[in-house]
C-alpha cells in the first residue's frame, strides 16, 4: 500500500494514472482504496504565460474522474453519493483483476450510453419518488428532527427543477 494523504481518507475517490497502453503509471500509487483509474500521462495542459506543456500525475488523472461524476450527477440528479459510486463502478472497463484490485480500483470509466442507462433511469426514479415520499410524510406531520433533512431535499428538487427548465430554455 503506497496511498498517501488525501487519497487514504476513505471518504475522498482515490484515483490512479494510467497511460495510452493503459498500464498503471509507475508514479501512480497502490493499495485498497484506490477507486478508479484515469488518463494521466502526456497530458496538454495549461502552463504559465499562456503557454502550454504536457505533464503527468494521479492530479491530471482526477480531473478525468471528476468530471464523469459531473454528468453522472447531470443524469440522474436523484442519485445520492453511494447511488452515484455504484453507477460509475457500472461504467468502467477492468484492467486488472476482475472487479477490483488495488492497482487500477474498479477499472477504467468509459461512460457511454448502456444498458446500464436504463436501469440507472429507473433507480432515478425511485429515488425520487422516495423523496417526494419523504417530504409529503413531513408535510402530514411535521417534526423539528425532520425539518432541516426535508429542507435539503427541497432545494435538491428546486435546483434539479431549476436545471431542467434552464436546459429546456435554452435549448
Amino acid at each position: 500500500n503506497t496511498m498517501i494523504y488525501p487519497a487514504q481518507h476513505e471518504e475522498v475517490i482515490a484515483v490512479t494514472s494510467v497511460g495510452k497502453s493503459l498500464v498503471r503509471s509507475l508514479f501512480s500509487s497502490t493499495g485498497p482504496l484506490n477507486d478508479f483509474a484515469a488518463p494521466g500521462e502526456e497530458i496538454y495542459s495549461t502552463y504559465l504565460n499562456g503557454q502550454y506543456a504536457t505533464y503527468q500525475g494521479t492530479s491530471l488523472a482526477a480531473p478525468h474522474i471528476t468530471g464523469l461524476f459531473a454528468i453522472l450527477m447531470e443524469q440522474f440528479p436523484y442519485l445520492d453519493n453511494a447511488g452515484l459510486y455504484e453507477a460509475m463502478k457500472r461504467y468502467t472497463k477492468d484492467l486488472g483483476q476482475v472487479d477490483f484490485d488495488e492497482l487500477y480500483g474498479f477499472g477504467l470509466p468509459q461512460f457511454q450510453q448502456s444498458i446500464h442507462t436504463t436501469e440507472l433511469t429507473e433507480k432515478n426514479a425511485e429515488a425520487r419518488k422516495s423523496l417526494e415520499a419523504g417530504i409529503a410524510a413531513f408535510i402530514k406531520n411535521p417534526t423539528a428532527e425532520q425539518y432541516a433533512i426535508v429542507l435539503e431535499k427541497l432545494n435538491s428538487i428546486r435546483d434539479v427543477e431549476f436545471k431542467a427548465t434552464n436546459r429546456k430554455l435554452l435549448d
